[in-house]
């Protein structure tokens, strides 16, 4: 079950980084590049800390 919510952490990051990337064409307020840059970190450190708790013994 760990696993399945580390890949949705991963795709969830994945995709908030095509945002931050669309992000940068002219026009675009810069809270849109804080919001998708600080989900994309978010996602990953939550999907880093749960496969970290998957690899410790119980």
């Amino acid at each position: 079950m760990r696993i399945v919510g580390s890949l949705v952490l991963v795709i969830l990051a994945i995709l908030l980084g095509f945002g931050l990337l669309t992000s940068f064409e002219p026009g675009v307020h810069w809270m849109w590049r804080i919001g998708y840059g600080s989900g994309c970190l978010l996602c990953l450190a939550g999907a880093v800390w749960i496969g970290m708790g998957s690899s410790r013994k119980s």
